[in-house]
């Protein structure tokens, strides 16, 4: 019958018969049925025709339905919606007959009176906020109950002991809300009193072992986790088999044997556990109220145990048991999705082990029926790893979100960080099948915020570890290094919170020893490698012999022992590394997703062994692993990049030997199709581009290699991408060096010369063109786009801000979702910012790199030389009035120049050590030591400094002699300028040289020595040179000069003299560069002087000046470019940090050693500091290729500034033809050797 037909009279009586169905038979299905709640819903809108409502039998009926379905169910009505709606009815009835209520709730409705600070009522009245509390966490309710026990406990001694049991729970509850620790440890002493005053009562025993094994969870506490154990086994054995609460007890012990396995790793503990749990299922029926957690801790054990020994008999137990629980459930039982989820788990557990699809697909679809959000979201992360569907993944992304929202929603964030963990993997899986970077930054940040969420240290472990792997998998991509500093910490901290034999503990080694093995290769540090090792090497011995993880761990180990013996040499762990990639592939399930990897790594490190042996067989063997890598798995994920490029590598080996077209062809085909992958890194998509370039220039294919070389220049930028550090960047460009250059020349080849200057130009000073960008004139934008304009200009002076230090969140400190953004986040928006300006008309080119049109303007002015030189060949590509034409150095190769370069280095560098080792000796005798000994050592540094000072001098004049016939002689001569001017103005020009010749000093290129009264085969004698790092470089400050405010009257110099500098040799000569400006410019320096010359003083003068002078120490940091710079009182005033900078200054004269020196191992990235001034602002900059003395730099500085100084007013633009003169001069002292005055450069217009 219908429910909804009859009166209400039949209605009432029909839901009463429900009722007293479960009091007289104990049957529930009656109230829990779905339908019950309607019809009550429905009973209570029929009889409430009057004001006064429903009448009070009608009213008690349906708050007696609601408070039964309450405590049925109440595990399972998170909201409390039957709890509220029984409250609402029973506070109405409680005004006509507290009869009508349930006992517990009484105390609630009691009236006041005298007697209302009875301790009875003061504890009935607490047990009944408390029943109200946990059914709507109700945390108000929650502390007045506890106050109210405290209270009942006062009234004396006997009623202390009466309550003190209920008041340890009730803070025990509140600890579990609050994570407050003195909640937890009161309520451990009062209930560790009670059982003590009670040693049999079973409830106290197990409710102090929970409170224990809470404590236990924060702090990693042995002894209370042992305690706990014994505690809820006592309450074991004192309780009845019979009695209804046995089984619960039986389980709880189940529960804190698992947990003890989890800490100590003993599996005696899990078969006790399994042993517990088994006998809780077998102790109560189906109709047991707490039957559901029965079954959650014989699962538990069983799994943990199953993911201990390997044992298929548990995980199958598990699920036998599960799915007899599930067709024992009704359909309308409240408890069916639980069910449903339980089955779900232990099926998504076997798979992961397994890896049969049957069982996860039938486990995401029982999380989907049971509305689980969070089960399911992993769960379908799980199904992607091993079908690659991203539709999984985008699945997963969006139900975890949900889930994480409608728990912050409900007020129970702190539930949420295994959602966010979950999360976190689900958007590293997408990032690892199609590439892009935002799925990789909110991974690291949604893993980080989990770290912060979980409460104890167990729970954070499996966060840090996969945090570990996240920031490892970004630096992959990013090249970040403190992305790898940070995941060896995260890394570290997770293993170290694991039980030495605790099976987690496994996979935790692994990730640490794989971003240990990624740092070493950026650091070099052998303490990385040999950790990596070590720990490869207890986690595969560590692990059972069913354990299915065994091949990975074999190829970690093989690959970090094959990656040793690369810097090494050992041949030992070469062989081992062999032995254990080659059981990890024979181990490998056909068509795992592990397979590829696993391949590849046996191929490259076989290749690696024939680089070593030259044994043929290596390289045969090593093609077929790798071919079948590429053959494995998806087409589009991104690492088969990888596995591309490596074939192609060896493939590319074997065609240099045999030479077969095969070989050759399908070496460029798999190259080609890597470098075209955009979901792969850019790094490794570079890589294959290089590799296919240098195969077609092999065979002679220049259009297929211009069209390769294209396309690994234009992904240089990638490298320098603004969302990374500068050192970042730097040390994957390193890696790239010269590849602008040989593709320059392969164009040159293929009859292309407009492109050889279009790529050359493009794939230098890659780092500065990204400064250049960002500092990029938009007043043109303005006036179309203002909104566009304003948000890059935004976006500018974000990304020009230091970045903000990453950290692994302490507990409870979980960044947030309003943590301002990263540099990835502000660079993926200027990048989409600039998108939205191309899809502008007359913006198509916007910040795009410069074509062939706009460099031609160059040579207007005067011509432009880019010298572009590879290992191809060498060429002088000259930009004069308007055309280009190319003039070849068939006399000059790479491998000579490099030679030139090191002779001309090592001579400077002999007299720079000579000079520390005569200071030293100078310092010894000035200290007190006079003895012969230390007289001898004086002038035997003395002599030793006088012959390398000779040799230097003979060295230089070789060298500019080398430079003057072999290039700079055959380019003024195809210019024109063949003699020394006379009578007229002499003509400028602008050297752009690449590779080597970026060190060496072209602008004084010549046969010196020559007779006065012969013709001057020198560049001085023949023109005005000057520098300029880009071609770009020298539009940009030629384009600046346009916005020059002319010589203003009020216009100061800034100049920083450190005659004095702590730990620094005295410079007497900067006295005098500070008396030279005193009388050229008087009343109009800003004079920072030895202390007051401090690292923040100078930097925030240096905006407020357009004309600079520093007089100074300098110094180049060879293998970190951007940490040298100029040497101030306090600290050094780096490249690194002067690119912050964004300033129109007109003049900067560097009267410091070094501050033109450029990196030998990035020569094409100008990383100087004169380079970093002229980029950041400065349109003319003087300064010196090497350590000069002080002297010398002052005469230098004498001799410009009276050029340059007329009436007080500085005339920048004439900076060039100043120093020019100033080197004339001094070149005619014939006492001065020629080191004293051809250090000296200018850069700019």
């Amino acid at each position: 019958m219908d429910m909804f037909e009859v009166s209400p009279e039949q209605l009432h009586l029909m839901v009463k018969q429900r009722l007293l169905a479960f009091f007289t038979r104990g049957d529930p299905s009656g109230v829990l049925a779905p339908d019950v709640v309607a019809a009550a819903a429905h009973l209570l809108r029929t009889t409430s025709l009057s004001a006064e409502g429903p009448p009070d039998e009608v009213a008690a009926t349906v708050a007696w339905v609601h408070w039964i379905r309450w405590q049925l169910r109440r595990r399972d009505d998170e909201r409390g919606t039957d709890f509220q709606v029984a409250l609402e009815l029973f506070g109405r009835l409680a005004s006509v007959d507290v009869e009508w209520l349930p006992f517990e709730l009484r105390p609630l409705y009691a009236p006041p009176g005298e007697g209302d600070r009875d301790p009875r009522l003061l504890s009935a009245r607490a047990e009944a906020l408390l029943t109200h509390s946990l059914a709507s966490e109700d945390e108000a309710a929650l502390d007045e109950a506890i106050e109210l026990l405290r209270e009942a406990g006062a009234a004396g001694p006997d009623w202390s002991v009466l309550v003190e049991a209920n008041l340890g729970a009730a803070l025990q509850i509140r600890h579990s809300r609050k994570q407050d620790p003195a909640d937890l440890t009161e309520a451990i002493d009062l209930l560790a009193h009670a059982v003590e005053l009670s040693p049999k009562d079973a409830v106290r025993l197990s409710n102090l072992s929970s409170a224990l094994a809470a404590r236990a969870r924060s702090s990693s506490s042995a002894a209370d986790l042992d305690e706990a154990v014994r505690l809820v086994g006592l309450a074991v054995e004192v309780t009845p088999p019979n009695h209804p609460d046995h089984p619960d007890y039986l389980s709880n012990l189940a529960t804190r044997l698992v947990d003890r396995f989890e800490r100590g790793g003993m599996v005696e503990d899990l078969d006790h556990a399994v042993d517990a749990a088994r006998r809780a299922l077998a102790c109560a029926d189906f109709s047991h109220p707490n039957r559901h957690l029965h079954m959650s801790a014989h699962s538990k054990a069983l799994m943990a145990r199953f993911e201990r020994l390997g044992t298929s008999n548990d995980i199958d137990e598990a699920i036998t048991a599960q799915r007899a629980n599930l067709a024992a459930t009704a359909a309308h039982h409240p408890r069916l999705p639980a069910a449903k989820s339980a089955l779900g788990i232990a099926l998504a557990k076997r798979f992961d082990h397994l890896q049969v699809m049957d069982d996860i697909d039938e486990a995401i679809g029982l999380f989907d029926s049971a509305g689980d959000s969070s089960a399911l979201g992993a769960a379908l992360t799980q199904r992607s790893r091993r079908s690659g569907d991203v539709a999984d993944l985008d699945r997963a992304i969006a139900t975890l979100s949900r889930a994480i929202d409608d728990k912050r929603r409900k007020g129970v964030p702190r539930d949420a960080h295994e959602d966010l963990n979950n999360l976190g993997g689900a958007h590293l899986g997408r990032f690892m099948r199609i590439g892009d970077s935002r799925d990789v930054d909110d991974a690291v940040d949604r893993l980080r915020q989990a770290v912060g969420a979980a409460p104890e240290p167990l729970q954070r472990a499996p966060y840090l570890s996969n945090l570990c792997h996240a920031l490892q998998v970004r630096h992959e991509h990013s090249g970040r290094l403190a992305d790898l500093d940070e995941a060896v910490q995260a890394g570290t901290l997770a293993v170290a919170a694991m039980p030495g034999d605790h099976p987690y503990r496994i996979g935790y080694l692994s990730n640490l020893a794989l971003v240990l093995r990624t740092r070493f290769l950026r650091t070099f540090d052998e303490e990385d490698i040999d950790r990596a090792i070590a720990y490869d090497q207890e986690a595969f011995a560590t692990a059972s012999a069913s354990d299915p993880e065994r091949p990975r761990l074999l190829s970690n180990l093989g690959g970090a022992l094959a990656t040793r013996f690369e810097r090494n040499g050992g041949q030992e762990d070469l062989e081992a590394a062999l032995a254990a990639l080659r059981e990890a592939v024979r181990t490998t399930p056909p068509g795992h997703p592990t397979e590829s990897v696993h391949l590849h790594n046996l191929g490259a490190a076989l290749a690696t062994r024939y680089e070593r042996n030259e044994w043929m067989p290596d390289l045969d063997e090593a093609v077929l692993h790798l071919r079948r890598a590429t053959r494995r798995g998806l087409a589009d994920h991104p690492e088969r990049a990888r596995y591309l490029s490596s074939l192609g590598a060896a493939l590319g080996k074997r065609y240099a030997i045999t030479r077969t077209p095969e070989d050759a062809a399908e070496a460029a085909d798999v190259l080609s199709e890597a470098a075209r992958m955009d979901s792969a890194a850019a790094s490794c998509r570079i890589d294959a581009a290089t590799r296919w370039c240098s195969l077609a220039a092999e065979r002679e294919d220049w259009p297929t290699a211009v069209r390769a070389a294209e396309t690994a220049v234009g992904l240089l930028s990638l490298l320098a991408w603004r969302g990374a550090e500068q050192a970042d960047s730097q040390h994957r460009l390193r890696r790239f060096t010269g590849q602008a250059r040989f593709a320059a020349s392969c164009a040159l080849q293929s009859d292309s010369p407009a492109r050889a200057v279009e790529l050359a130009e493009q794939g230098r000073g890659v780092m500065w063109s990204r400064l250049l960008d960002t500092r990029a004139d938009l007043s043109a934008l303005r006036e179309t786009a203002p909104g566009l304009a304003a948000r890059l200009d935004h976006l500018r002076m974000l990304l020009d801000a230091p970045a903000r230090p990453s950290s692994i969140p302490s507990p409870g400190r979980s960044r947030g979702d309003t943590a301002p953004p990263d540099r990835s986040t502000l660079a993926r928006e200027w990048d989409d910012s600039v998108e939205q300006v191309r899809q502008i008309d007359g913006f198509t080119d916007f910040l795009r790199p410069l074509g062939i049109d706009r460099l031609l303007s160059l040579g207007n002015e005067g011509p432009v030389v880019l010298v572009n030189i590879s290992s191809l060949r060498c060429d002088a590509l000259i930009l004069a009035e308007g055309r280009l034409r190319v003039r070849p150095l068939p006399t000059v190769t790479e491998k000579e120049l490099v030679e030139q370069a090191n002779r001309y280095l090592g001579s400077l560098l002999d007299v720079e050590l000579a000079a520390d080792v005569v200071l030293e000796a100078r310092e010894a005798f000035d200290s007190g030591d006079q003895s012969w000994a230390a007289i001898t050592a004086y002038t035997t540094a003395r002599d030793e400094l006088h012959r390398f000072q000779t040799k230097r001098e003979t060295v230089l004049a070789s060298v500019l002699e080398w430079l003057w016939d072999r290039i700079a002689e055959p380019v003024l001569a195809d210019l024109g300028f063949v003699n020394t001017p006379e009578g007229e103005a002499w003509p400028r020009m602008w050297w752009c040289p690449t590779g080597a010749l970026t060190l060496l000093p072209l602008h004084a290129a010549g046969h010196h020595a020559d007779p006065d009264d012969g013709p001057r085969r020198t560049v001085v004698d023949r023109v005005v040179s000057s520098y300029t790092p880009t071609l770009r470089a020298l539009l940009e400050a030629r384009l600046r000069a346009q916005e020059a405010s002319g010589h203003a009257s009020d216009e100061r110099m800034l100049l920083v003299a450190m005659s004095q500098t702590p730990r620094q040799e005295p410079l007497q000569a900067v006295r005098q560069d500070i008396d030279v400006l005193t009388s050229a410019l008087p009343g109009r320096l800003t004079l920072l002087e030895n202390a007051d010359a401090t690292w923040d003083a100078v930097k925030s003068g240096l905006p407020k000046h357009r004309w600079t002078h520093f007089s100074c120490h300098g110094d180049q940091n060879v293998l970190d470019p951007l940490a040298g710079g100029l040497t101030l009182f306090d600290k050094t005033l780096t490249v690194g940090d002067l690119s912050a900078l964004s300033h129109r200054g007109e003049f900067v004269f560097l009267s410091a050693c070094k501050s033109a020196t450029g990196s030998p191992r990035m020569p094409d990235e100008a990383l100087t500091m004169s380079a970093v001034l002229h980029y950041t602002g400065y349109r003319h900059v003087i300064a010196a290729l090497w350590s000069i003395a002080d002297d010398a730099a002052a005469d230098v500085a004498r001799l410009v500034y009276r050029e340059l100084v007329f009436e007080g007013v500085l005339h920048p633009e004439k900076a060039a033809h100043a120093l020019h003169t100033a080197l004339l001069r001094l070149r005619e002292d014939a006492a001065a050797p020629i080191s004293s005055w051809i250090p000296f450069t200018h850069t700019g217009p």
